[in-house]
């Protein structure tokens, strides 16, 4: 009967097998701490894998382990230097430790790159808070320039970029909140929208 109990055992455990995959169970369910030791794992046992390392320094950066974070994303650029979710999260870094101009070449790069996240698999849609692809990955992009911008003093340019990313993405709270911050500042206050101010997903506050 051992042959039995083994294969019950695997059977039982699919998610733990795969470190990666249990990691962005975690990240769904908001259990940080475990999905980070989860997330260390994966490194361990898949060192090339870009997904884990971005995924990794996404989760960090959430949980304001700033330094920690950005050697996550350099240890993914370094593995694939034109993955677009990288420059994101590392450009969003960058300006969290206020080096804007930095920032703003991230951006720009993963505004422009062509490269989409590889397939991931349903678990890793589901951890939508730190991995997203496509249009709301561009609006990522260009929010974070927008904010930059601000930061640098460049309300014009950075309420081209907010318009932007509303073009593409019309409800989006954080380019709603960018353009009327760009508006504020160059002098054309317009009313909050719904009556109350917008305030960014992300929590994050440049300037």
């Amino acid at each position: 009967a051992l042959w039995l109990w083994w294969w019950l055992s695997r059977r039982s455990q699919p998610a733990d097998a795969d470190p990666l995959a249990l990691a962005m169970k975690l990240v769904n369910r908001g259990d940080d701490t475990r999905a980070l030791a989860a997330l260390d794992r994966a490194a361990a046992e898949q060192p090339t894998n870009p997904l884990v390392w971005t995924l990794r320094g996404s989760l960090l950066t959430r949980m304001e382990q700033r330094d920690t974070a950005l050697d996550s994303f350099d240890r993914a650029l370094h593995i694939q230097a034109d993955y677009p979710a990288i420059l994101v999260g590392k450009g969003n870094m960058l300006a969290l430790l206020g080096r804007d101009q930095e920032a703003l070449s991230h951006f720009d790069r993963a505004i422009t790159s062509n490269t989409s996240l590889p397939e991931l698999g349903a678990g890793a849609r589901t951890a939508g808070t730190l991995l997203v692809s496509g249009t709301a990955l561009t609006v990522r992009a260009l929010v974070g320039k927008g904010k930059s911008l601000l930061t640098l003093g460049q309300p014009q340019t950075a309420l081209d970029v907010f318009n932007q990313a509303l073009a593409l993405e019309p409800d989006s709270v954080d380019a709603l909140a960018g353009r009327n911050h760009a508006l504020n500042t160059l002098g054309n206050v317009m009313p909050p929208l719904n009556g109350s101010a917008a305030v960014p997903s992300d929590g994050i506050a440049h300037g």
